[in-house]
């Protein structure tokens, strides 16, 4: 359902020593008259981090919107105290912030 939501961009896992989840990124050439070429990338990263001596669910997240890092964040519980339904909430929250923020930089 995600990539509807963020056309031209590509959709792909991540996975790594970091933790795993997926990843959005575009990237975009302007011609500009005066500086010519130039080239823009976005990127919007959640990650699951992998289970550590706290005991702790983490998500982490990274956004870049046109070459300039808008955030780069975590949430987290303790695994006996999980609310799946808070971190739903908060990976639509950073999406939307996301989207918003690549909307208004066009």
């Amino acid at each position: 359902a995600l990539p509807r939501h963020f056309p031209g961009f590509t959709l792909g896992p991540v996975v790594n020593d970091r933790g795993w989840g997926t990843a959005i990124s575009r990237d975009d050439l302007e011609i500009d008259a005066e500086r010519g070429r130039v080239n823009y990338f976005s990127r919007l990263e959640m990650l699951v981090r992998p289970i550590s001596e706290y005991f702790v669910l983490e998500l982490a997240a990274k956004a870049t919107v046109r070459n300039k890092e808008f955030f780069n964040r975590s949430h987290f519980q303790r695994l006996a105290e999980v609310d799946i339904t808070s971190f739903i909430e908060m990976i639509d929250l950073w999406v939307l912030e996301f989207a918003e923020r690549y909307a208004a930089s066009r």
